[in-house]
């Protein structure tokens, strides 16, 4: 009997300390992104998927916004523009550091071959 009460006080007594030290060392919210990494992920998913091509090919911007927002992280602010040439600029923020995400949708016997730049900043 007396074994299985300092065995329950043990575990009630590491909880306790468990409980101490993460109130310490909270989990910290995600403040940052990976930039670059974050921006080509969304668009090598939307590859995959099948969507990118249909939404540039088919000039379905407002549906590659849409599944940009749903895919980059809520912290970042973005744009993009489909290209040609890898000459391919747009207006951007001059307060913020940004950073850029290229993907290259190849082309064949129906499409020219498209980059696809998304832009990322902190907002």
């Amino acid at each position: 009997m007396k074994a299985t009460i300092h065995t329950i006080e043990a575990v009630i007594g590491t909880l306790i300390l468990l409980v101490g030290v993460m109130s310490i060392y909270p989990v910290e919210e995600r403040t940052s992104f990976y930039f670059s990494d974050d921006g080509y992920s969304c668009l090598r998913y939307l590859d995959d998927s099948g969507l990118l091509r249909n939404y540039v090919y088919n000039d379905m911007i407002v549906e590659l916004n849409n599944s940009l927002r749903n895919c980059l992280p809520q912290i970042a602010s973005y744009t993009f523009k489909i290209c040609r040439t890898t000459s391919c600029i747009t207006t951007l923020p001059s307060d913020r550091s940004i950073f850029l995400s290229s993907y290259l949708l190849s082309g064949d016997n129906a499409y020219d071959k498209r980059i696809i730049n998304v832009w990322l900043w902190l907002k």
